[in-house]
């Protein structure tokens, strides 16, 4: 099969994954890209199209933005964004891979974990006294992962499993951090010369399955079972995970 038609078929599952569940572009698209194209050119595109989805998605659901949340990862990711992009710029591609399938795994394990062993929230009182710290350092982490590797979601993802916040406010609190985010992030990495016409046109030339993947994902928003979807997709990330992870190493 033609490599280009591959990159559209995935990158239209990651983008109807994301308008199914809320997340999920990049932790689905950046693995299978770098398998696929064998180049950082599809962080910067899978940022792009995250990019997109967000400004497609937010207005929607801006309503249930918790703002309070959202002022501290943003300045949080500031401090972290510079970081990434430095890692962005020094590590070798096989680095870069083999950061992707680690952090891939621990997402999944971590999700698999949750799937079938439910959190105990006793300890929420004791949360709530570090909560700023928290978010402002998960803001952090989330600017790091978004300029080095195009994840900002997984420090969120991270952070949500506390459960002390609804998936109204889940939902809409990490796309408009999303917006802010891949904004400096493009920055940054236009300022440093890392986006070239080549990752531009690429980019445009996806913008059709990715509309396609948000409207069928749109379609099939509460036919699925959530959690049986996303038990078969983190098996398939994990798969992928360890597929990359051997074949960095």
């Amino acid at each position: 099969m033609n490599e280009w038609i591959i990159v559209n078929i995935i990158v239209l599952l990651a983008a109807a994954l994301q308008a199914i569940t809320g997340s999920g572009f990049a932790i689905m698209a950046t693995p299978f890209l770098l398998i696929v194209m064998e180049s950082r050119e599809c962080i910067l595109i899978s940022i792009f199209l995250s990019f997109l989805i967000a400004i497609i998605m937010t207005p929607q659901i801006r309503q249930h933005v918790d703002w309070t949340l959202f002022r501290r990862i943003a300045a949080g990711s500031l401090a972290g964004a510079p970081i990434g992009l430095w890692l962005f710029i020094s590590l070798p591609l096989a680095a870069i891979k083999l950061t992707v399938a680690i952090v891939v795994l621990i997402v999944s394990a971590f999700t698999l974990w949750s799937w079938f062993f439910p959190a105990n929230h006793a300890g929420a009182s004791s949360f709530r006294r570090y909560r700023k710290f928290v978010e402002i350092s998960t803001g952090m982490a989330a600017g790091l992962l978004t300029v080095s590797i195009g994840m900002p979601g997984v420090p969120l993802a991270l952070y949500f499993a506390q459960g002390h916040i609804g998936k109204e406010q889940i939902r809409s609190t990490t796309l408009a951090f999303f917006i802010v985010i891949y904004i400096i992030s493009i920055a940054l990495q236009g300022l440093a010369g890392q986006i070239d016409s080549g990752t531009v046109l690429s980019t445009l030339k996806l913008i059709p399955a990715t509309v396609a993947g948000i409207a069928v994902g749109a379609r099939l928003f509460g036919k699925f079972k959530q959690r049986t979807f996303q038990l078969l997709i983190n098996l398939t990330l994990v798969y992928t995970g360890l597929h990359m992870l051997f074949s960095a190493l």
